[in-house]
């Protein structure tokens, strides 16, 4: 793994990156620069991050380094069920963090919450209510994707009995996405999904939901011609089906990374060749080997 330095200046090399993936661990973060002034990570151009987390702790002392005021796509995935499934990682402290961070800061957001567009979580573990408020942080948001997560959390998405027709001063405060028009679960119940269009149609939000997708990747889609089928086609919900279960977005995301791989960093402090032209940067790690090896996609 990396120092916090040498993190630093792998970013600092590419000038104009637009797409950043942490996979696992990134940089060490207990380092003698934490005990000084904290390093920021400041990547002026940056528009999509993926963050894959092991741990909610290490996730949010990272998280607090990063300054990325241009992103607008956002992908947070709990990867440490790749190495243990049946121990799953409460992100609720990370999530209360980020709407914590915001509010205190909503004049000059290092990451701007309120501007992300595109959003997808992939297998965390939280509770309905604080799902809930991280997403009302997220007052721009067009496309949301849920994968591999628990049917109540993503009931997060029904609008409250306290909630009432939206005036640009409620926006932030009182209302789950109000712009959102595109809605994409997996594996996640069928009357849940219902319950989300309903709910969401009969209420007066910005954007009605234009596009949902249940896709069914370890469950059964139900059949033709049942009721529940029925009732998600009469929704205008489309219905998707995995042939095989579909492997994690960490799991996938390696594989087209080592067929494309273009650049390894030894972090010994030299570099193969210059990085200024590099427009995605991937970096990913499972354990604590003594180099880590950084993806670069051109």
């Amino acid at each position: 793994m990396p120092t916090l330095e040498q993190f630093q200046r792998i970013l600092f090399e590419c000038p104009t990156l637009r797409h950043l993936s942490i996979i696992g661990w990134g940089p060490i973060l207990n380092g003698p620069s934490e005990e000084r002034v904290p390093i920021i990570l400041h990547l002026p151009f940056l528009t999509q991050f993926s963050f894959g987390f092991m741990d909610t702790e290490y996730a949010t002392r990272l998280l607090s380094l990063l300054d990325f005021p241009c992103l607008t796509q956002f992908t947070l995935e709990d990867v440490s069920k790749l190495i243990d499934p049946l121990d799953p990682l409460d992100i609720s402290p990370l999530l209360e963090w980020f709407a914590t961070t915001y509010q205190i800061s909503i004049d000059n957001p290092r990451l701007p919450l309120n501007r992300i567009r595109i959003m997808e979580f992939h297998g965390i573990d939280t509770n309905k209510e604080t799902f809930s408020r991280f997403l009302q942080q997220l007052t721009s948001l067009h496309h949301l994707g849920c994968y591999n997560i628990d049917d109540d959390i993503v009931k997060g998405l029904i609008p409250g009995t306290s909630d009432f027709p939206p005036t640009q001063q409620h926006f932030e405060r009182n209302w789950v996405c109000p712009f959102l028009a595109e809605l994409h679960c997996q594996d996640v119940d069928p009357d849940t999904v219902l319950d989300i269009v309903s709910s969401r149609a009969s209420t007066n939000f910005a954007f009605d939901l234009r596009k949902v997708i249940l896709e069914f990747g370890r469950n059964s889609p139900p059949s033709p011609g049942s009721v529940i089928h029925s009732r998600l086609v009469n929704s205008g919900v489309i219905i998707a089906s995995t042939s095989s279960p579909k492997m994690t977005r960490a799991v996938s995301f390696h594989i087209g990374i080592l067929r494309r791989l273009l650049l390894s960093v030894d972090y010994s402090g030299s570099y193969p060749v210059q990085l200024t032209f590099i427009d995605t940067v991937i970096v990913s790690t499972y354990a604590t080997p003594t180099k880590t090896w950084g993806y670069a996609l051109g």
